[in-house]
Order: structure tokens, then sequence, then C-alpha cells
């Protein structure tokens, strides 16, 4: 039996930390945008599950699926979604070159937000610095501000620390910490007041990890480092670093590797690489659906994929299925015989009872290996691209089947949104 070398690392994960449960990416589901995608951000606003994706020109808020609720027109730089006033109930910040903003309305329809500030804004953080309200820090222009609440109000109030160049800002409990992409050194602000931290190498991305901050060097051969400056060597090819809880076990560190199509999970000193159908260059991570398995947000420009989260032993609580109604389709007709998978996903619509029986093909008829991911049972596809399927009255609503083609010695991926009507 041959068991891959990620899956004997997540097994030993598990001997030595056996309540949590391996992670890997299951279904996804291909997110697309009309401008520059900013910023990413995931978890709970009113009581809804929610990812916020902010561009260059507009915020958009989408259901745990992927699936568009509301936006907003206005530029971002950077979202926050944290309990400021002690409520156990999130606030929504949105921080961008027109100033800082609190979101109001809720979910599916964004009210007019609370002006906090005109002033731009680059990076925005939580922090706690006394008592039950949490205060807001940004950067922008290598100047830093604390935004703290006093009686009814929001008050700004100056920092001592000065940065060069893309500020990397990041809240822990009652500590920030600051530092500039590509310098050497982190600047932390807590109780006792600032401090120094020394790193040899640049910084390349800044996190808050399980023993404190950490950090992805940049440089030739990277690592991820924290406080007790210990170290764990990565792929060539890692750009960014992400930190969630994964599966239930506690924060983890994740690395984004936009030119080899992959992200990384640590694990015990040692990266587990997953291959991804994007360029991941910014992300996020939470669990939507209650299962104790995170998704997972990753995107290039103005493209990405939501990764629904498997873990061993998980169950979901909320369902990933899109719950938009599907309308009955009139007489469907035949069925294509054939179906071109180009770099967009292909849509192919069939009603239940329907027979599918098709072969999939490149625009150059030049793929040598077919694999598929999701969909719904019953759906098949074979090495050679052959489809087929036959839909139940259960499958009714939407899909996303994704596709990896062996094209000569290099794989891409696609895929087909396959809907099922009644």
């Amino acid at each position: 039996m041959h068991i891959s070398p990620r899956w004997l690392l997540c097994l030993a994960s598990l001997l030595l930390a056996p309540a949590a449960l391996c992670w890997q990416p299951g279904e996804m589901r291909p997110l697309s945008f009309d401008e520059d995608v900013t910023a990413v951000a995931m978890g709970r606003w009113g009581g809804t599950a929610l990812t916020v994706v902010g561009t260059s020109g507009q915020l958009l808020v989408l259901d745990p699926t992927g699936t568009e609720l509301s936006r907003a027109q206005m530029a971002v730089a950077d979202v926050l979604l944290a309990d400021l006033d002690g409520n156990e109930s999130a606030e929504f910040v949105v921080c961008g070159p027109g100033g800082i903003f609190l979101m109001r309305g809720a979910a599916n329809k964004l009210g007019k937000p609370i002006e906090v500030s005109t002033e731009p804004c680059e990076a925005i953080a939580r922090f706690v610095p006394d008592g039950p309200f949490a205060a807001v820090v940004s950067a922008a222009g290598g100047k830093v501000t604390v935004w703290a609440p006093e009686g009814n109000k929001i008050v700004p109030h100056g920092w001592e620390g000065e940065y060069e160049g893309v500020p990397l800002l990041v809240g822990d409990g009652t500590n920030f910490a600051l530092a500039a992409a590509g310098a050497v050194g982190i600047q932390e602000e807590s109780r006792p007041g600032r401090s120094l931290f020394a790193t040899a190498d640049p910084v390349r991305a800044l996190v808050a990890g399980p023993a404190g901050w950490t950090w992805l060097t940049g440089t030739e051969q990277p690592q991820v480092i924290d406080l007790s400056r210990e170290g764990t060597t990565v792929a060539t090819t890692a750009r960014g670093l992400l930190s969630a809880d994964l599966n239930g076990g506690g924060t983890q560190m994740v690395t984004l590797h936009p030119d080899a199509r992959s992200i990384g999970v640590l694990s015990e000193g040692n990266e587990i690489l997953h291959s991804v159908p994007t360029r991941p260059q910014v992300g996020a991570a939470a669990d939507l659906d209650g299962d104790g398995c995170a998704e997972v947000v990753l995107v290039e420009t103005r493209s990405g994929v939501l990764l629904e989260g498997v873990c061993d032993g998980a169950r979901p609580q909320v369902a990933l299925a899109p719950t938009a109604p599907v309308k009955r389709a009139p007489a469907t007709g035949e069925l294509p015989t054939e179906l071109v998978i180009g770099r967009q996903y292909a849509d192919l619509t069939v009603g239940v009872g329907q027979t599918v029986d098709l072969q999939l093909v490149t625009p150059k008829n030049d793929a040598r290996r077919w694999f598929f991911r999701g969909g719904p049972d019953g759906l098949a596809v074979s090495g050679d691209g052959h489809l087929t399927y036959t839909p139940e009255q259960q499958h009714v609503g939407l899909w996303s089947v994704s596709l990896r083609i062996r094209e000569g010695a290099v794989s891409r991926w696609s895929g087909i949104n396959l809907t099922v009507v009644e």
C-alpha cells in the first residue's frame, strides 16, 4: 500500500497531538473579481459566517460558498473582523486610502459606514492595551496611530515607532508588532513599553503564531521563525504566510507559494505542501461551516479559490452547498458529447435523470491525463477524460468540479460549474 509523504507526516502529528485532526483541501470553488484584490478576511459578523474581499475600488461580502451577498464602492487596503467592545461579537472595520470606516448594516445589505478617520491607511490590526475595550492600530506613510475609545469617541494617539516602505502590522492580545516588508527588525508595543527585536534576515511576512510573533524570511532559502528563534526551512518558492487554526488543534502556519501554485502547512517542523488551482498572493482561513475544520480563501490578483477544508473525522454542521434557488429548466434537449476545458471553468447544465456521457478535451487537444475532485456522488472522470454521471433529485443545485489536467510535463487546474435542474 502506498502512503504519500504528506500523509505520513500527518499521521505522525496525530500521534504527537491526538486531539488535532489532519487538514487537507477538499472541494474547490473558483472565485473571480472585477478589480485587483488587496485584502481578504474571514470570520463572523452579526452572527453570519462570511468572507470579506477588498479590492482597489470595492468591498465584497461573500457567504461560506463564495457567493456574493453585498458590495460597497470603496478602495480597500486592509480589513479587520474583530471584537473591539468586549461583547463577544465582531466589529467590521475597513482601512484604505480614504480613511478608516466602521461598517454597519448586515452581511446581505451593508449600511452607511461610520467614518473613524479620513487619514490614509495601509494596514490595520487589533490589540487590547488595557481593560475590556480593544484598540485599533493603523499604519500609513511611515506613521503609526493607535485608535482607542474614550467616552463615546474613538480618539487617535500618536506612537513613537516609525517605518519605511510597506507596513506589516499584526496584533495579538495586549501587544502589537510592526515591521516593514524587506527590512530587518520587528518593533513591538506592549504594556511595559516599546521593544525592538533584531532579525538576522529581512522580514517578508509577519503573523501572530503560537510562540509569539512569527515571520517568513525574505532569503534565498526562506525560513519561518518565531521569537524562540527556532526556524522551519520551507520551499524556496514561499512568498507569504498565514496563521490559522486549521483543525481545532491550535494555531498553525500556512505558507503561500504563488509560483508553485501551492500552499504549505507547517507541522512538527515539516512543511506539507498542497497543490491549489491558483497562484496564492493573499489569503485567509476560518472555520465557516462549524465542523472544526477551516476553509481557506486564496487569491491572485483578480481570481482565486475557496477551499473546503477536510479533516479526518470532521463533520460539517452547516452545509457548504450553495443556497441560491435553482430554477426549473425548460426541455433540456440533448447533452453534448464533448466539453472543452480551457483556462476558465466550463459550464454544464443537466436535468435529473439525464445520462451524461461525454469526453473532456482541451483547446489544443493535448491532455495526457485527467484527475478530478468534488462534485455530486456518482460523477466520475476517467484518466483519459471520459465523464459519466446520472443526476438524482437530491443533487439539484450548483456544484464545482475541480479538474487537474496533465499536459506534457506540466499540470494545470481548471474545472466545471455543474448545474443540476429538476
